[in-house]
């Protein structure tokens, strides 16, 4: 008796911890595939997360570049006219002053965009502020020779060289 009933237990339990066996190698290779999924996911969502970031400082680069290259712009074009017409021995209202009250704006924009450009764009918009120096200081002393219209020209050269800068630095490559 004991016998057929210790033969009938090895095999029950036998086949029983046999497929409790294979239960547990699924649920344990169940576990190593949702963890690995987990991983993947947490993966996918940092990148996702750093590309946002990128994105992000990308625009508000941009956006600060494109308000900087409008400044430089009109401060180009004041500069300009005022150094053609004074040349010309056109008498001039307050556009001297407009001219210093951008050049002021310009000036206090270069400690902004240290903070987010890249070295190539920081040293050219130095470049702009040392040129616009020049110039002003031309203007001011006797303007109408070609000193003058040089340190103008000059000015406009180094405000080309932030505009390379700047789409270099935002990776356009154009």
């Amino acid at each position: 008796g004991t016998a057929i009933v210790g033969f009938f237990l090895r095999s029950y339990l036998g086949s029983y911890l046999t497929e409790k066996g294979k239960n547990l190698a699924t649920f344990e290779d169940i576990q190593k595939l949702v963890a690995q999924v987990q991983a993947t996911e947490e993966a996918k969502a940092d990148i996702s997360s750093r590309m946002w970031d990128r994105q992000m400082r990308w625009a508000g680069k941009k956006e600060r570049y494109e308000k900087l290259t409008a400044d430089l712009s009109t401060l180009s074009s004041l500069m300009t006219h005022y150094e053609s017409e004074k040349r010309n021995g056109i008498k001039q209202g307050d556009e001297f002053k407009r001219i210093l009250d951008h050049g002021e704006v310009i000036s206090r924009n270069a400690k902004v965009t240290r903070l987010f450009a890249g070295n190539d764009v920081n040293v050219a918009y130095r470049r702009v502020i040392a040129a616009f120096s020049v110039a002003v200081d031309c203007i001011e002393r006797h303007c109408g020779g070609t000193e003058c219209k040089d340190a103008v020209e000059s000015f406009a050269d180094a405000e080309d060289a932030f505009i390379v800068a700047a789409k270099k630095d935002l990776g356009y490559t154009d």
